[in-house]
């Protein structure tokens, strides 16, 4: 459970690593002024000029429209006679800042050229939607005129979605999750694989008989989880060796535990700074070697792998390499050796590919568990005698050797040979249970 807890709090906290993402649009009225803010005005200035012929009145269409923007209930249009002086005068009294909170628009009747709107829009910098809302106020009375009905228009601000360029940019905030999603695999791996030292040293401290011979768990690697089969299939036989170290439990499991993250951690730190200092190249030559002294490492780099492998692909799906245009982009639409990521990463056998760790798992796995079954079932011992037998060599076994020979072939242990040897001697009469073919479970 304390693997678990803590594997899911580590990839919950790689969801809060920024990233950039596609942002909601923003619709632009006048709900932001007035309201709990306090009071909003919109300045009108409605003098007329001797040249404007047309029936445009801003004292009747500007309440009309603001309402249809929706103005809050305290939201008031203000007539000025000259907007300019008024504005001038007004920033003297309440600040600037007072004037951009509550003064976002204003509105003046100007002879501009025969034919045009004749209408002069002013607005705040202070709020950055005022440029937009100045036009959206503007043409919606001046359509709302010319129809002879409310008209209003809406407008809304929508950001373009994150270009691949943006994607690619923040790679490093992608590293940044990926690091801390291996560590976490190194803390829990370290701490699952070092909990199978502890029952092998509480028995060897004890001096008991094994409970259930360690290769009856080899089977247990068969049901791992796929993504971690070849890790358990590498550390659990050599965390059994391992243990022959110490003859204390706990304290052969926190050493245990400390060194495999200890070692997986030297590379997760280490070859970064390798890869920032000197070359890939270079970098990715002591991955490949600390991988294969290292199957905590190993696995961590693995996790690391493919969470970068699957972040480009997804970064370069936006792109069409098939459009003359995106050719340049070298790394979604390159060769193999420009593009940021592979697509078959179990058989590549390049820096983007996991094909050499892999391997090393298989070979490493094999390696110990036939070492496992050697020191378990005697098998030196075992083709020693063969051996001996092949030439000729034969020998009357005392009864010592008779039952060594019956353990190192059956795998049972000396008391359970000597508990059928008398069972079989026994009478019934003076016996109150005989229980023959004892086997051990």
């Amino acid at each position: 459970m304390l693997q678990i807890a803590y594997m899911a709090l580590m990839v919950w906290t790689t969801t809060l690593v920024p990233s950039p993402t596609e942002q909601p649009s923003l619709k632009i009225d006048l709900t932001p002024f007035g309201g709990s803010s306090g009071d909003g005005y919109m300045l009108s200035s409605n003098s007329s000029d001797g040249r404007i012929h047309d029936s445009l009145d801003l004292n009747k269409m500007l309440p009309t429209t603001a309402a249809g923007l929706g103005a809050p209930s305290n939201f008031y249009v203000e007539n000025v006679q000259n907007l300019t002086s008024y504005v001038l005068n007004l920033i003297k009294q309440i600040g600037s800042r007072n004037f951009g909170i509550h003064y976002p628009l204003g509105f003046e009747r100007q002879y501009m050229q025969p034919g045009s709107a004749n209408l002069r829009v002013l607005f705040n910098n202070f709020a950055f939607t005022s440029p937009p809302l100045a036009i959206s106020v503007a043409d919606s009375m001046l359509l709302s005129n010319a129809a002879k009905k409310n008209i209003t228009l809406s407008v809304s601000n929508h950001p373009f979605p994150p270009v691949t360029q943006d994607v690619l940019k923040n790679r490093n905030y992608s590293n940044g999750a990926a690091y801390m999603i291996s560590y976490a695999v190194i803390v829990c791996m370290a701490l699952t694989v070092s909990a199978y030292c502890k029952f092998l040293i509480h028995e060897r401290k004890k001096k008991s008989k094994h409970m259930q011979p360690f290769t009856k768990d080899f089977t247990t690697v068969l049901i791992l989880l796929l993504a971690m089969a070849l890790y358990g299939w590498t550390t659990i036989p050599f965390t059994y060796w391992f243990s022959y170290l110490f003859r204390s439990p706990p304290k052969g499991f926190t050493l245990i535990v400390m060194y495999n993250i200890i070692t997986g951690m030297i590379g997760s730190i280490a070859i970064p700074i390798i890869q920032q200092t000197a070359n890939d190249d270079i970098a990715y030559t002591w991955s490949i070697i600390l991988s294969f002294f290292f199957p905590t490492y190993s696995i961590s780099n693995i996790f690391t792998l493919i969470y970068n492998n699957e972040f480009g692909r997804q970064a370069c799906q936006m792109l069409d390499c098939n459009n003359p245009l995106f050719k340049q982009n070298l790394q979604c639409c390159g060769g193999p050796d420009d593009i940021i990521y592979t697509h078959n990463i179990l058989s590549d056998s390049g820096r983007l590919g996991i094909m050499w760790p892999v391997i090393f798992f298989g070979i490493q796995g094999f390696l110990y568990w036939y070492l496992v079954f050697a020191r378990e079932y005697n098998l030196a011992k075992s083709i020693v005698a063969m051996c001996k037998s092949s030439v000729g060599r034969n020998r009357i076994a005392d009864e010592k050797s008779e039952k060594w020979k019956l353990e190192s072939h059956t795998g049972e242990d000396s008391d359970v040979i000597a508990e059928k040897s008398n069972v079989k001697t026994m009478d019934r009469t003076y016996a109150a249970v005989v229980v023959d073919d004892v086997k051990k479970w």
